[in-house]
């Protein structure tokens, strides 16, 4: 499966698959492939749960964690034991295993990162200011945030002693500050329509000249605390790996809809050389203080910077919508070729509850739409 070059270093969810062994990323181009497409109408239930390998169309499914990962680092799918080392020497490995990825992927390549205030975000700008500084490595690296994380993240960019060319805020406007809702921008599968945001188009109006670069599956210890005792769908024989897989958002749409968007994806927390380390975490070093959890706190502290006791900060997203804003919504759904085809299947949905099925329902219909523009 030769589909882009981060695929080589890099654990990548949400790979469609075909009855004709065709595999792609992108939803509607593996669509457009298809001689037949059978949309399956439980999906327009409320009440439906679609398993986690499936689709709208009956002809497409998800790959599974054994078809995706490549074949020297397939002993990650099953249980791997726990680190005997302490925890200082354990996210010291888990450091060093973020570095020898960003050492091998980003040189030469031009990348936008999403920059938060959290603290995956800053372990990922501490190891790159550490590569910078110790070994002269010189990337062409840009780190973007959004309000309001601002202060958090600035305060990181200072510490970290980067020079203020290298990052910025978005401006953005106070009406739909992140963009959402255009029918333009498609999405890439049964995929909440609020993911399509963008807080970088004043850097640029071509996202294929940037790579991106996201702190996605950092989470992977907190989920560890919180959920380790819970049933859930397995994957694959890891079982840390699939906590992963069902806490993170969907089955990968997000991460693809990047991969679609802009010239390619880098993922160091999904990294294998990541991932060897983190999969053996003790789960007793697992705790859940109520914003973060301990590994990521005690992860800084592998760094001359001081950005533990930097204020973590919530992503709370304000999304400053309007009713005009819904009426357009609203107006796009009913207007669109989906509805027009399967509206009679559809009792009237709420659009303004953005995580649910009705924002999954507008964020398909995009994708239908996008599918069939030209019919």
């Amino acid at each position: 499966m030769d589909l882009k070059d981060s695929f080589r270093n890099t654990y990548h969810r949400g790979i469609l698959k075909d009855n004709h062994d065709n595999y792609d990323y992108d939803f509607v181009r593996i669509a457009r492939k298809q001689s037949v497409l059978t949309f399956k109408t439980k999906f327009l239930n409320p009440q439906y749960k679609p398993l986690y390998w499936e689709t709208p169309f009956k002809e497409l499914v998800y790959t599974s964690p054994e078809e995706r990962v490549i074949p020297q680092y397939r002993y990650m799918l099953t249980d791997l034991p726990v680190t005997e080392l302490g925890i200082e020497e354990f996210t010291q490995r888990v450091v060093d295993g973020i570095k020898a990825y960003l050492r091998e992927t980003l040189p030469g390549i031009n990348c936008l990162m999403l920059h938060s205030g959290g603290y995956d975000s800053r372990i990922l700008s501490c190891c790159m200011r550490d590569l910078w500084l110790d070994e002269g490595l010189r990337f062409n690296i840009h780190f973007r945030c959004h309000q309001p994380e601002e202060p958090m993240f600035l305060e990181i960019m200072k510490r970290q002693g980067w020079d203020k060319s290298f990052y910025s805020v978005y401006p953005g406007q106070k009406d739909n500050y992140y963009n959402i809702g255009l029918k333009e921008n498609t999405l890439n599968g049964w995929q909440n329509y609020n993911q399509s945001m963008n807080f970088w188009s004043d850097i640029t109006d071509n996202e294929k000249e940037y790579t991106l670069m996201t702190g996605l599956s950092g989470e992977l210890f907190k989920y560890i605390a919180l959920h380790g005792k819970e049933k859930y769908p397995a994957r694959c024989g890891n079982d840390n790996l699939n906590i992963l897989a069902q806490y993170n958002p969907d089955e990968g749409q997000w991460d693809t809809l990047y991969m679609k968007k802009f010239n390619d994806l880098v993922m160091p927390l999904y990294s294998y050389t990541y991932l060897n380390e983190a999969l053996r975490v003790n789960p007793k070093w697992c705790k859940f203080n109520g914003e973060t959890d301990e590994v990521r706190i005690e992860t800084t502290r592998r760094f001359r910077y001081n950005c533990t006791d930097i204020p973590y900060g919530r992503h709370s997203y304000s999304w400053s919508l309007d009713n005009d804003f819904f009426k357009s919504v609203y107006n796009e759904f009913y207007a669109s070729k989906f509805y027009k085809q399967f509206g009679k299947w559809i009792k009237r949905p709420n659009f303004k509850n953005l995580y649910k099925w009705d924002a999954k329902m507008w964020g398909f219909m995009t994708v239908y739409d996008k599918l069939y523009e030209s019919s």
